[in-house]
């Protein structure tokens, strides 16, 4: 009983907030991670950088090249070109989560469940490829998934893979292992 009125006068005192306000901090885990979904905004522009619109010499503008592949490195992360123009990126855990995907609502420390109803709320579709389960890794029990989310007023995919983790079910923090964010189609 205690846990239930403490959980409904945070949500009720939590709608007060601003979403900027609300979102909990990337550096910071709880076990009761409050989820503002803003669906007002975009993942992209990221960095000055839009998938499929940017080219490979504005990328040069906002970062530097790997000479070895074709990406770009802005702000620690990879910007992969196909076709002189930016293509997809990949994010893993732990790399720093754009500030404004942290205003959406996005965070690492976001189960299965959370991140799912997060992406629905955004306005994604989403495609369950590789249902939740447990498998071995490395000797150890590890929750395993794959979603695909895709957003065709964004001309926008995301594969989300949830796996190298000692965590084993869907309501467990911080599973997600990667997401690579690319276009539908190219325009």
């Amino acid at each position: 009983m205690k846990k239930i009125v403490f959980i409904t006068i945070l949500l009720l005192s939590s709608c007060q907030l601003s979403a900027a306000n609300a979102i909990e901090s990337e550096n910071k885990s709880s076990d009761a991670t409050l989820i503002i979904c803003n669906n007002d905004k975009s993942f992209f522009p990221v960095f000055g950088a839009k998938l499929g619109e940017t080219t490979e010499e504005q990328l040069a503008e906002l970062g530097s090249r790997d000479d070895a592949y074709d990406y770009y490195y802005i702000h620690g992360q990879k910007f992969w070109l196909r076709d002189g123009m930016f293509e997809h990126m990949h994010v893993w855990r732990p790399m720093e989560v754009p500030t404004h995907w942290r205003n959406m609502g996005f965070s690492w420390y976001l189960s299965y469940e959370q991140i799912y109803d997060l992406f629905e709320c955004l306005g994604f579709t989403i495609d369950v490829i590789d249902e939740p389960h447990v498998e071995d890794y490395d000797g150890y029990d590890s929750f395993t998934a794959k979603l695909i989310a895709t957003k065709k007023s964004e001309n926008l995919k995301v594969i989300l893979t949830f796996k190298y983790n000692k965590e084993k079910n869907i309501t467990s923090e911080s599973t997600l292992y990667n997401m690579k964010l690319s276009i539908i189609n190219k325009r």
